[in-house]
């Protein structure tokens, strides 16, 4: 997903697979780093993906998002609900990564 993020947005991938600091001091692995958006890649159903981005960000103060392409329906629409923003194909996360610039 890395790769084809810098394909579509060149210089963009700051890290990956990296650790970022939260507010109190801990630490808390982010797949990938986009400097001011953190990208958290989920395999399967993506359980708990929507409150590790809730979480992310109120502990970082970093815009987070999801990509999870073989999330439940029904969780993504509670998520989106929610205004957890969560990617389901690679077309829609670039989107959302243009949207936020």
């Amino acid at each position: 997903m890395a790769t084809l993020i810098g394909a579509f947005m060149p210089g963009r991938v700051v890290d990956m697979n990296g650790e970022a600091l939260m507010f109190d001091g801990l630490k808390r692995e982010i797949d990938i780093n986009l400097g001011n958006v953190y990208i958290q890649v989920k395999k399967g159903r993506a359980r708990g993906l929507a409150q590790q981005l809730v979480d992310t960000k109120s502990r970082t103060g970093v815009t987070a998002i999801g990509y999870a392409p073989d999330m439940l329906a029904a969780a993504w629409n509670a998520a989106a609900r929610e205004g957890t923003p969560i990617a389901r194909t690679p077309e829609k996360l670039i989107a959302m990564l243009r949207e936020l610039g």
